[in-house]
């Protein structure tokens, strides 16, 4: 997936709809949503969509994509209720990844979850591990699906059974030190 450039560029909308509903109802300081043009024959870095939830304060970054993006979201509010502040950026794509996003939100929290619904293996969370690694070392947990072969069932029966859920990204956050 990481060799695909402008992968995740098809759910663009549904992710903009979920960021729209939890800005309208989440208790945000400062929200910056970002659209960037692309050129049709040549496109330069810094054409996807970011959506980044600022707060004042963040502990921790969770870095997400397509659909976790949402549980990403969700686990944001659960951390919040118990006194948590997460910085949430959905990085829609991998490949060119927004080291300079990345670079910030390491930086800033110093701490860096990803959430990806696929492999782990050259997926999100490496690219994210691979950069920091030469550039800015800091503590990363990466969430996914382990080397391992896929199931059937229903989505949400799936992202529990592999560990993707909100809730489970909140646990894990509550248990990174």
């Amino acid at each position: 997936i990481r060799l695909t450039p402008f992968i995740g560029i098809n759910d663009i909308k549904t992710k903009a709809k979920k960021a729209r509903e939890f800005i309208l109802h989440g208790d945000l300081v400062k929200v910056s949503l970002k659209f960037r043009g692309r050129e049709a024959q040549r496109p330069e870095f810094g054409y996807e969509t970011l959506m980044t939830f600022y707060k004042e304060v963040e502990d921790i970054a969770i870095i997400a994509n397509g659909l976790l993006s949402y549980e990403a979201i969700r686990a944001g509010e659960m951390l919040e209720r118990v006194g948590i502040n997460a910085m949430i950026i959905n990085m829609a794509t991998i490949k060119p990844l927004d080291t300079e996003l990345v670079l910030k939100a390491a930086k800033r929290c110093g701490k860096i979850i990803t959430c990806e619904e696929h492999s782990i293996i050259g997926g999100l969370g490496e690219a994210v591990s691979a950069f920091l690694g030469e550039n800015y070392p800091v503590r990363i947990k990466r969430i996914g699906i382990n080397d391992e072969f896929g199931h059937s069932g229903t989505a949400e029966g799936l992202l529990k059974a592999f560990g993707l859920s909100a809730e489970h990204i909140c646990e894990a956050a509550l248990n990174f030190k």
